[in-house]
């Protein structure tokens, strides 16, 4: 296994590293735009839960709708969650860089900005 260039940078992100090259900051987005997802999702469940206990026998498929949304709401929030896990934006002193994407990574940069950064 060659040595890697950037002993001190997370493995995921050694690769997109040219040697010399020192990371400026690196960071995620801010938590709350998990928000949303979440509270969507236990509000659902809430009301799933609600409705079940409120009605009786006959009205399985309005309970069932309720917590297969409520299924789906959780989905949508591990995608979010998952997605937002994997985004980095990453300022090294030569380029900017935001690293995404799930299962196939993808990398945005920009180095025409950088100058900004060295001083």
């Amino acid at each position: 296994m060659p040595a890697r260039a950037h002993p001190s940078v997370p493995k995921e992100l050694d690769r997109y590293l040219i040697p010399n090259e020192q990371i400026v900051f690196e960071i995620r987005r801010h938590r709350i735009i998990l928000a949303e997802p979440l509270l969507s999702t236990i509000l659902s469940f809430v009301l799933a839960f609600m409705v079940d206990d409120w009605l009786d026998g006959q009205a399985a498929p309005l309970r069932n709708g309720l917590f297969i949304l409520a299924i789906a709401l959780t989905l949508r929030f591990s995608i979010r969650l998952a997605d937002w896990y994997r985004e980095i934006f990453l300022a090294t002193d030569r380029r900017l860089m935001l690293v995404y994407g799930i299962v196939t990574r993808k990398v945005a940069r920009s180095e025409e900005h950088t100058s900004e950064l060295q001083s």
